[in-house]
């Protein structure tokens, strides 16, 4: 029978594992508490995980938790956000190619990232901007300002936590 273990859990797990090393959450309900930054990607955390969106609420209000949500829809984490990125349908991955690669130029090899990365980066940047042309062309509709803004925020943060849902 069909279920819902085939079609979230088990991609959610291998992809997991493939980019952390472990199947499961990589942090706890207190890290997303304390993080500096929240990145909420595709999910109305509010309808979906009241418990999570209860302690985010409340960091954010009382802590100066920064909180950054992309989603097609409009809703109440959304309206919290600091940031909103209303993205095209499918383009999740271009636009976080987007800011990462901002990061990655902004600060190539410096602030902890380990010299495997930073050689990586400096690669990149000395590469045509073809790359960052189709990028940037791929994710219109999301100014590049707000995107930048984005990043930085990111950059600056001392600890983030991303959450996210299936869409």
């Amino acid at each position: 029978m069909d279920n819902c273990s085939r079609y979230c859990q088990a991609p959610a797990t291998v992809g997991l594992f493939r980019t952390v090393g472990y199947g499961g959450d990589s942090g706890s309900i207190s890290d997303i508490e304390q993080a500096d930054l929240v990145l909420i990607i595709g999910s109305n955390t509010a309808e979906s995980h009241p418990v999570l969106a209860t302690r985010v609420k409340q960091s954010h209000k009382l802590r100066g938790q920064k909180l950054i949500v992309a989603d097609l829809r409009r809703h109440e984490m959304a309206e919290r956000a600091d940031v909103f990125l209303h993205p095209r349908p499918g383009t999740d991955l271009i636009w976080l190619s987007a800011v990462t690669r901002w990061i990655f130029r902004q600060w190539p090899g410096e602030d902890g990232l380990s010299e495997a990365v930073g050689e990586w980066c400096r690669r990149v940047s000395q590469e045509p901007g073809a790359v960052h042309d189709a990028i940037r062309q791929r994710a219109d509709g999301l100014p590049e300002e707000t995107l930048e803004r984005v990043a930085r925020m990111i950059a600056e943060a001392k600890s983030v936590c991303g959450l996210w849902a299936m869409g």
